[in-house]
């Protein structure tokens, strides 16, 4: 069973571009600007902005390298404040980014946009194993969480939803980390008996992280960035045998920046399985779609050659989609797969599916 770790909606830790997210998200507002958005509190610029020497642009407070780069956070004061952080899909032009942090106990996906001088989180889902690309989906204007804005400044503030506080609170502060000591933007949340100080630095983005509240001194410092390196995910995959029995077999797939998980699954599903196992799926067949709905329910659609190509018969034909249910039902957590063909409810020789039937998955 998957750990649920309190402590991390605790601690709140995030990822590469920073953020301290209770479960809300928030809406931008225009740079530099007083402004009252929804769900939103006035954004205060300091009166005398013009009087500090104003930094670079926020770009220049990202990471440089952010395609299939592994960045690393070592920890201390809870076991959970070690964690590691990849971006999953990018879409540069649009300024979304879509990071998964693992901490060991649990992973979740944060949606960054940087839009107008702002980066906010606009989306998250806890405990999630998965990979779903979410920049496609709508991104909601309510609850969004700026997580750092311009001007940077000393004394720019704004307000979360929740009702914390956040505001910059040093432009050149020192920060030793474990990869060095950088020059570093301080962001001060301020919560209900608890202060969280994020540091960001130039072409590396979030360096530091520390919580502290009463019992808890929590900090979380990057350690390495690990560049050209994909994310691996085991897979278990249902093969089977040459006694017509569903063996289980783990399976290791790397992901790149923005890998299709389609494509992924589709080639791990061309594969034999153990001791001369034949695929589940034959070399010509696509993956069309494959995704996770909302009502949890798988949702694969493959190229006609998966049946044209199957050469089974009716008890073989059966065996072959409850493996393929098995696998991708126990990837996505999920209790059903749809399986349709070309956007059409699954029919071969031998089985006609209603519209939206699904096939039960048998839990790992």
């Amino acid at each position: 069973m998957k750990k649920i770790s309190f402590i991390i909606s605790l601690v709140c830790i995030s990822s590469i571009f920073g953020g301290c997210k209770k479960d809300t998200v928030q809406n931008p507002a225009p740079t530099g600007q007083v402004t009252e958005a929804p769900s939103q509190a006035v954004t205060k610029v300091p009166d005398n902005t013009e009087k500090q020497e104003e930094l670079t642009g926020i770009m220049e407070y990202l990471p440089e390298v952010i395609d299939s780069a592994e960045f690393i956070y070592e920890g201390e004061g809870n076991e959970y404040a070690s964690f590691h952080a990849y971006v999953d899909f990018a879409d540069k032009e649009k300024g979304l980014y879509q990071v998964r942090t693992n901490n060991g106990g649990t992973e979740k996906v944060d949606v960054y946009q940087i839009k107008d001088g702002m980066v906010s989180i606009v989306a998250t889902r806890q405990e999630i194993y998965y990979r779903d690309n979410l920049l496609k989906e709508e991104i909601a204007k309510e609850n969004q969480e700026i997580v750092l804005m311009e001007p940077l400044v000393k004394g720019t503030e704004w307000k979360l939803p929740d009702g914390r506080k956040r505001y910059i609170s040093a432009v050149d502060e020192k920060v030793k980390t474990l990869s060095g000591e950088v020059s570093a933007i301080e962001v001060t949340t301020e919560d209900s008996g608890s202060i969280t100080k994020e540091y960001y630095a130039k072409g590396m983005g979030l360096v530091q992280r520390n919580y502290v509240s009463e019992g808890f001194d929590i900090t979380s410092s990057l350690a390495e960035i690990k560049k050209e390196v994909p994310m691996t995910q085991d897979i278990t995959l249902y093969y089977i045998d040459m006694d017509e029995s569903i063996k289980e077999q783990t399976k290791e797939l790397k992901f790149n920046t923005n890998d299709s998980t389609a494509l992924k699954m589709q080639e791990l599903l061309q594969q034999e399985g153990i001791e001369g196992a034949r695929a589940l799926i034959s070399k010509n067949t696509k993956i069309n779609a494959l995704y996770l709905s909302e009502d949890n329910i798988v949702h694969v659609d493959f190229s006609k050659e998966f049946v044209y190509e199957m050469n089974a018969g009716a008890g073989y034909e059966s065996l072959i989609l409850k493996a393929v249910a098995n696998t991708l039902g126990n990837y996505y957590g999920a209790d059903e797969v749809l399986l349709t063909l070309e956007q059409k409810p699954y029919e071969s020789g031998h089985d006609v599916f209603e519209e939206g039937q699904t096939l039960l998955v048998e839990k790992k």
